[in-house]
Formats: structure tokens, C-alpha cells, sequence
């Protein structure tokens, strides 16, 4: 006698516009110097969830102390990136 394989089921499946996004954000990654994934595609809701509870965490303090930077900094911050205002400004984030 055989031992029926594991089993899963599926809850629900990703829309054709979310799959298509998926593709194209894992595609346009893998072909980037250098090669990275989305953050977004690594945790489900579930783990995102888990993940913003962390945050709020006195241990986890990287988030708040780069908000309070950002927020205590922000005029210096802009100033300075607005030297040549002949240039349009680029924000990146970190």
C-alpha cells in the first residue's frame, strides 16, 4: 500500500493583473545590476502584519530613529539638496 503525497490547498489565486505585475517586478529585478527583489513580495498579509508590530517594538528602534532624523533634518536636508536649483531634485529612499 502507498502513502498518498502531501496535500495543500490553494485559498485563492493572485489575479491575472497582480501575477502580471509579479512577473514583470521579479523580471525587471533579476535583469538590474546589481539583481534585487521588491520588498513587498516577500512577506503575504499575514507577515506584513507581523512585520509593523515588530517595528512598533523598543527594541526595533532603526525606523523610528530615521523618521525622527528625517523629521528633525528635513529643512536642512532639503536645502542642501536644493543647491544647484537649477537641477531638478531627486529623492531616493533609503
Amino acid at each position: 500500500m502507498t502513502t498518498p503525497g502531501p496535500t495543500f490547498t490553494v485559498e485563492r489565486l493572485a489575479s491575472l493583473e497582480t501575477r502580471e505585475a509579479l512577473i514583470y517586478e521579479v523580471q525587471r529585478g533579476l535583469r538590474m545590476p546589481p539583481r534585487s527583489l521588491s520588498p513587498w513580495m516577500f512577506y503575504d498579509a499575514n507577515g506584513s502584519c507581523l512585520f509593523e508590530r515588530i517595528t512598533q517594538l523598543s527594541e526595533y528602534y532603526l525606523t523610528r530613529t530615521e523618521e525622527d532624523i528625517l523629521a528633525s533634518s528635513a529643512h536642512a536636508i532639503i536645502a542642501a539638496a536644493r543647491g544647484d536649483r537649477s537641477q531638478p531634485m531627486r529623492l531616493l529612499e533609503f
